[in-house]
């Protein structure tokens, strides 16, 4: 796409997003008190040690080749990088919209060949710098240790309310048998 042509996509998207919010009557019926938003702090966490976890892995796949194409970076991914358990636990298009992302960020770049159809992709300046200094290896850790802080702090107030109920269950017990 050469330039003229993004800025009048990017113009007919925006023109587009005018129209829809003219048909919105009053700005009150988007407000209806009801909250919707259903993210709690265990989806928060836990996409975010995905995201980073899977940026880190697309990351690293470059290490073994300069570019490549869609079909080997998943598969590289896929079957190297990421543990078993990640192939079944995040949505089937998870990791084309890392990549995307990824590509925004300014971490990948698509170029393709004269001769193939499929999308080559291939680290950026700063994707080589974001990758030699580790950096989203790093945030992929530091979610992981706060995704299981968070679980282990819910664990641990789940067993203090136990505590605190079973001994309000024996001081009951005690005042009973201590009565008679």
């Amino acid at each position: 796409m050469t330039e003229e042509e993004i800025i009048k996509r990017r113009n007919e998207e925006f023109m587009e997003l005018l129209e829809r919010t003219k048909q919105i009557k009053t700005s009150w019926e988007i407000y209806e008190g009801i909250i919707q938003n259903k993210n709690t702090d265990k989806k928060v966490s836990k996409r975010m040690y995905v995201d980073h976890f899977l940026m880190a892995s697309i990351l690293d796949a470059f290490m073994y080749r300069e570019a490549l194409n869609l079909q080997e970076l998943l598969t590289i991914v896929i079957n190297h990088q990421i543990p078993q358990f990640f192939v079944f636990d995040i949505p089937a298009k998870k990791i084309d919209l890392i990549i995307a992302n990824m590509i925004k960020l300014g971490y990948l770049e698509v170029y393709r060949k004269e001769q193939t159809i499929v999308p080559i992709l291939q680290l950026t300046e700063l994707g080589i710098t974001i990758l030699q200094q580790r950096t989203l290896q790093n945030l992929a850790l530091t979610s992981f240790y706060s995704y299981q802080s968070y679980k282990l702090d819910k664990r641990a107030i789940n067993l203090s309310l136990l505590a605190i109920l079973i001994s309000i269950i024996a001081i009951i017990l005690s005042a009973i048998l201590t009565s008679k």
